[in-house]
């Protein structure tokens, strides 16, 4: 498996090399696009769009407040790892690509397990040959959550209740839809009991679940005065709360 995950990722890297080298460069806000006082990095165009929003989170916090759209677990990961040894932009891109390893690690050892070693091999190949898997491998926090997200269910499945909780918090703490995670661990608490609903000292495990997202709606609170200001913020990136027929419409009359 390692084998394998390493040379898909040396693969994107010539990919991205050759790319750089061929395709036209255009000036832009990113971190690593041509300005007048910018040159292109190979490195700095993993931190594209969303990219360069973390790793100025990760450098000065939260300034402005747009940046809190962005969930501080990767941010404040990478800060407190830089502050030991290296650079944010390294750390970054580190726990990324480590993250989205040990995922693929745990969904091959999950299926191996119920179905079996093909059916588990295909799927680590699915994951790594999706079109937009190489966001797994970018300064983003999609690899940190989909192996939160994952092992908080494995742990579930597991009755692992307390790890579980603690990696839902965790979850929660870098994208928003990881509170959702809180619904899957009511769930599995009924129905562990089933035809009639206990409530035991364990209920307190998916109870603390939803710690995570309160700590941060609190810290937004006390910042600004609105604990929900990560979706009322969602207006200045040009995002609303529309319908998928809708959004799907939008996108092919654009087209």
């Amino acid at each position: 498996m390692f084998k394998i995950f390493i040379a898909w990722r040396l693969g994107l890297f010539l990919l991205g090399i050759w790319g750089s080298i061929v395709f036209g460069k255009i000036p832009s806000a990113s971190i690593s696009a041509l300005s007048q006082n910018n040159s292109f990095g190979f490195i700095e165009s993993l931190l594209q769009w969303d990219g360069g929003h973390y790793l100025t989170i990760a450098k000065f916090g939260y300034q402005n407040i747009s940046d809190f759209a962005f969930f501080p677990l990767y941010p404040l990961t990478i800060k407190a790892l830089s502050s030991l040894v290296g650079n944010q932009i390294f750390w970054g891109l580190l726990i990324s690509n480590v993250s989205f390893f040990i995922f693929l690690l745990l969904i091959f050892k999950t299926l191996s397990k119920k179905y079996s070693n093909k059916i588990a091999f295909n799927v680590y190949i699915t994951y790594i040959l999706f079109p937009t898997a190489f966001f797994t491998t970018a300064y983003y926090s999609e690899s940190l959550f989909l192996l939160l997200a994952y092992a908080s269910i494995y742990a579930i499945d597991h009755k692992k209740y307390f790890l579980s909780s603690i990696l839902i918090n965790l979850s929660s703490l870098t994208r928003m839809i990881g509170s959702l995670l809180i619904v899957s661990f009511f769930y599995e608490y009924i129905s562990s009991n089933p035809g009639r609903i206990r409530v035991d000292r364990k209920i307190i495990f998916p109870l603390l679940s939803g710690c995570g997202i309160l700590l941060y709606t609190f810290y937004l609170f006390m910042i600004s005065g609105n604990p929900l200001q990560f979706s009322s913020v969602q207006t200045l990136w040009g995002r609303e709360v529309v319908d998928p027929i809708s959004t799907i419409l939008s996108y092919l009359w654009n087209f």
